[in-house]
């Protein structure tokens, strides 16, 4: 496979890195923050916010290969050549743990730089490595289906070969979030089961079925761009850490859109937390506006939610999640899902009252 520090990152990625050092300057009051790779002998700048006053052209930061000799270190060789007079620094692992560059703090002026400012440089080293995780995720992929395509006249007419494939590539993609967040994982696993019982119910086509579950199966995938802390938080989430939870839907889209798969699994995960009045994320869509296929993994996941023990509270009990769907079908929810979803357990289904924790 691919070295990633030879690959060039996609827009997107850089694109958010240059407002994480925007960011980093904001909330430190510090005036220089950048992001840095490493390539063989050389340094490349790649992203940057320079706010520093009165200085020569020579001393900003610019986007330029730096040479890196062997017997100096990185941070001296940076503060001689942009004039830092203290600069904090960290190296960017990615998902091999190998170095894929630095993430600095800098300042002009002696700094020995507060608890605050390297919790700070920390959190955003995570998102960071975070990208590089998910685009190393993408790489592989991206073989996976080059190789796919190899053999493309043999797979057409082997459809069943390539619903396989495409199993895997969920597996994969299902172990990827697992390794990092166990409870995520039993979540999706969970919420596909009920999804697929409740897309029987509404007599759904058995591919369209398939589809479902396996959406639903990585309905989350966008959390691996949450840190972890914020995840598995034992209180009540702040506003602000809220907001950010709620970007794994799209980030999710964007995981899965280059993915040939054959049903429209990244914008039924885009779409599951989206609601009928239009009050869901993150488009705001209503109504018939949003996917069947994503109304019936929203129901499938608030039930499972509610059924579930979080860190931050216990389990609320089926019997309330059922409460809680029923009471706004046809305000939040879809009302032939939610019936669906309802026929399902009132059918004394053993099976899956189990997954859903009991009859409580």
């Amino acid at each position: 496979m691919n070295d990633i520090n030879e690959d060039r990152l996609p827009a997107y990625i850089t694109d958010e890195w240059q407002k994480i050092v925007e960011l980093l300057t904001e909330i430190t009051g510090l005036p220089t923050a950048f992001i840095a790779r490493i390539k063989s002998d050389r340094l490349l700048i790649l992203n940057y916010c320079d706010k520093r006053d009165n200085l020569v052209e020579g001393e900003r930061i610019a986007h330029e290969e730096i040479n890196l000799a062997v017997d100096r270190v990185i941070n001296k060789i940076l503060c001689d050549k942009y004039n830092f007079r203290s600069l904090l620094s960290y190296p960017l692992k990615d998902s091999r743990n190998k170095t894929f560059g630095r993430i600095c703090l800098a300042d002009n002026k002696e700094n020995n730089f507060s608890g605050i400012n390297k919790k700070i440089i920390l959190e955003f080293k995570g998102f960071i490595e975070n990208h590089l995780e998910v685009y190393d995720l993408h790489n592989k992929l991206a073989e996976n289906r080059q190789e796919l395509k190899k053999s493309k006249k043999e797979l057409e007419n082997t459809v069943h070969e390539l619903h396989n494939v495409v199993e895997e590539t969920v597996d994969a993609l299902g172990s990827a979030v697992g390794a990092r967040d166990a409870y995520t994982s039993q979540h999706q696993e969970r919420v596909a089961r009920l999804s697929f019982e409740i897309a029987r119910e509404l007599d759904l086509p058995g591919d369209c079925c398939k589809g479902i579950y396996l959406a639903a199966l990585i309905h989350d995938i966008g959390k691996i761009k949450i840190p972890i802390d914020i995840l598995s938080k034992p209180s009540i989430l702040s506003e602000l850490e809220f907001e950010l939870i709620k970007t794994h839907s799209e980030a999710g889209y964007i995981i899965l859109n280059k993915i040939e798969f054959p049903w429209p699994i990244a914008d039924i995960v885009m779409q599951h937390h989206e609601r009928l009045d239009g009050s869901g994320y993150p488009e705001g869509r209503s109504g018939d506006d949003i996917l069947l296929q994503s109304r019936i993994i929203a129901v499938a996941d608030v039930v499972e939610a509610m059924t579930s023990h979080r860190p931050y509270r216990p389990a609320l009990g089926l019997a309330n999640a059922l409460n809680e769907v029923e009471k706004n079908k046809g305000i939040l929810y879809d009302k032939e899902v939610v019936d669906s979803c309802l026929d399902v357990f009132r059918k004394n289904n053993t099976q899956v009252i189990t997954w859903m924790g009991g009859n409580n």
